[in-house]
């Protein structure tokens, strides 16, 4: 029985793979922050993840406790608060996270996004039961001069082995543009190390020989 077939069968239930979906909350600066925070409570609230077992992390770049303007945190089932210290920024907790813990799955959400329709968690392991391990995003970009293209790192999943082979181990801000989006970056190495990189939305799949010629689908999190 396919992992895909087991999905469906909720057979998962027996074995699931350990999950942690990771909202990146900049505990500071609340006029700048706090109202994209909120934003993503109200729509998590309403479009909840889904039946597979998670758990939810909220990475805070900045130290505790959490500011008052970003309250609205404590009214989701959050199990684990992740102090980071802004170094690097969203890139840089997102690193320290991949080498703290032994998820067999990261699932990685920047502050602006926010999910729009609900059942997104058991869309994405899904495809994941069926596809296995990789570099997952929702969207990708074009590099300059036809070089390939790059997974947007707004939201992207992956196990935090990926992170912890292909990234270094502090990251300063100078460093994030080369992470995603350099000569060598994080979904080129994946690729030139022989591992898979797809691009999932709610309408569609894109794999690996598809990257450079396919648009992307409908996002699972919007951004605006």
């Amino acid at each position: 029985m396919t992992n895909f077939i087991r999905f469906l069968f909720n057979d998962w239930q027996d074995s699931p793979l350990r999950v942690a979906v990771c909202y990146l909350c900049p505990n500071r600066d609340p006029a700048r922050w706090a109202h994209f925070t909120t934003r993503f409570v109200r729509q998590y609230l309403a479009n909840p993840p889904g039946k597979h077992p998670h758990q939810l992390v909220v990475l805070l770049n900045d130290t505790q406790p959490v500011k008052p303007e970003f309250s609205a945190l404590h009214e989701l089932p959050v199990q684990w608060w992740f102090e980071h210290d802004n170094s690097g920024y969203d890139l840089g907790a997102y690193n320290r996270f991949a080498r703290a813990t032994n998820f067999d799955l990261c699932i990685f959400i920047g502050t602006y996004a926010y999910p729009h329709k609900p059942g997104w968690l058991d869309h994405i392991m899904s495809h994941y039961y069926m596809y296995g391990p990789a570099l997952w995003g929702q969207s990708k970009q074009p590099l300059p001069l036809r070089r390939g293209v790059f997974v947007l790192t707004q939201v992207f999943w992956c196990p935090p082995q990926f992170i912890r082979m292909f990234w270094p181990e502090h990251i300063e801000v100078a460093q994030r543009y080369n992470i995603e989006f350099g000569p060598n970056n994080f979904t080129a190495r994946m690729l030139n190390s022989g591992y898979n990189v797809f691009v999932l939305g709610w309408d569609r799949l894109i794999t690996p020989d598809r990257l450079r010629s396919d648009p992307n689908p409908e996002p699972l999190f919007k951004l605006e």
